[in-house]
């Protein structure tokens, strides 16, 4: 399972915070672009075996696999 900040603070000054916690919405932002652009290659791969009458396995998908 992916976490997305530790559980432990360790530094405590204000830079340090804010460091981690820009560090954090980068993560989340570069999480978030990744799971849109998967979902749209998903998308528009299940419409095309929609439209031919195929079964579209998941699994099987080589755009998830990585």
């Amino acid at each position: 399972m992916h976490t997305l900040d530790s559980q432990f603070i360790t530094f405590r000054s204000v830079w340090s915070r804010l460091r981690r916690d820009l560090g954090l919405l980068i993560r989340i932002a570069k999480m978030t672009t990744h799971y849109v652009l998967a979902g749209g290659r998903v998308r528009r791969e299940y419409r095309r075996s929609q439209v031919r009458g195929d079964i579209y396995w998941l699994d099987d998908d080589p755009t998830l696999q990585g």
